[in-house]
């Protein structure tokens, strides 16, 4: 064989053996987002439960809230199954305290758009 070949077939074959690492890599990352999203939610949740008249802590509430269904509605993480129920119920959550976040209002139109266009049964 010709040493470009072979140096094509080897450059081929390390590519193949890197790709489950960089893939590994990526979906550790993935974790690590959704977890501290996951946080930030749980966090600022707790401090506005506290003191729902501060209008900073409710701000950062919702704002967490909505950055959290998004990651959640985005993630190669959840099935579609989980992912969509859960993004949906926290857009509402959110929309509870800010009615008017545009964010939160158009994600949870499209999602409640799409179980209409599949015939299914929006969650509650």
């Amino acid at each position: 064989m010709r040493p470009a070949v072979l140096l094509g077939l080897l450059c081929l074959t390390l590519s193949f053996a890197a790709a489950p690492a960089s893939a590994q890599s990526n979906m550790d990352k993935e974790k690590a987002k959704m977890a501290k999203l996951e946080s930030s939610y749980k966090t600022t949740k707790a401090a506005f439960t506290k003191k729902p008249k501060d209008a900073s802590l409710k701000k950062k509430y919702v704002s967490a809230t909505v950055a959290f269904a998004t990651g959640c509605m985005n993630t190669p993480l959840l099935p579609p199954k989980e992912k969509y129920k859960k993004s949906l119920l926290l857009y509402r959550e959110a929309l509870k305290v800010d009615p008017n976040n545009k964010e939160a209002k158009e994600n949870s139109k499209m999602i409640e758009d799409i179980y209409r266009s599949m015939g299914r049964p929006i969650p509650k």
